[in-house]
């Protein structure tokens, strides 16, 4: 059996075992789903109803949300990081994670973008931001 196949048959032996499973979490699109799957992986899916409604509100699409205002963002988080949520940056080092947005923000993690790990050994640019990124978290903590 192919790999292709295995998958097929692991899908739909999952869906006939699971058919009537729900959901507790409340969304209307994939953008408010794969937010809520984020943030259940870190508290109960009833929480994670509570501190995305307003989220939702405001920011009803993941365009809204990419030009948000930094300070309005920030009290988001901190509403999360009341239900114990934590915060990452994701692909820091490339497109709009910069510098600035460590301090404002105090993520409680950064994930360096691949583009700078994939050459570490052997490109030093890549070498001295991946130090200077380490470096920086490390001083916040």
């Amino acid at each position: 059996m192919k790999k292709s196949e295995r998958v097929q048959e692991i899908k739909t032996r999952l869906i006939e075992r699971y058919k009537d499973a729900k959901t507790e979490l409340v969304y209307s699109n994939l953008y408010e789903l794969l937010v809520c799957v984020m943030l259940s992986a870190q508290c109960t899916d009833k929480r994670v109803n509570i501190i995305t409604k307003a989220l939702f509100k405001k920011y009803p699409s993941v365009k809204e949300l990419a030009n948000a205002n930094i300070d309005e963002l920030k009290e988001f988080i901190k509403r999360f990081r009341r239900y114990d949520v934590r915060i990452a940056i994701d692909d820091f080092g490339s497109g709009y994670a910069n510098y600035v947005h460590i301090l404002k923000l105090k993520p409680d993690y950064l994930k360096i973008d691949g583009s700078l790990i994939k050459n570490i050994l052997i490109d030093e640019d890549s070498q001295i931001l991946v130090k200077s990124i380490t470096r920086l978290a490390g001083y916040m903590r």
